[in-house]
């Protein structure tokens, strides 16, 4: 996928600089997130699935409501050589929902 190659030229660029491999990414869909967690650990594993960033949703979590909703998908990808290397989601953005219907569904996560 395109974006997924763009970001990791980026990771590769800043590593060969000796620079951090943190890279953003926004609106994503439902299917380019589990590919860029494919890409990153070689196979969709159940941990990167169940991965928590501090009091947040897993990410199975918050990818198993896009059935219901039209959702996109932003965060950022932190790329080896770090040892912490990880997809991690810090937005989602829900298209065609009104609001009373997003509070209800943060309140069930």
């Amino acid at each position: 996928m395109k974006k997924w190659e763009q970001i990791k030229e980026i990771a590769e660029r800043n590593a060969s600089m000796k620079q951090d491999t943190y890279v953003g990414f926004g609106g994503l869909t439902h299917d380019e997130v589990l590919y860029f967690i494919e890409q990153m650990n070689g196979e969709v594993t159940e941990e990167a699935l169940y991965r928590t960033q501090g009091r947040s949703p897993t990410i199975r979590e918050m990818l198993d409501y896009n059935g219901q909703y039209n959702m996109r998908y932003s965060g950022y990808a932190i790329f080896p050589p770090r040892k912490d290397y990880r997809i991690s989601i810090d937005e989602i953005t829900f298209k065609g929902v009104d609001k009373t219907e997003v509070e209800r569904l943060l309140e069930t996560i």
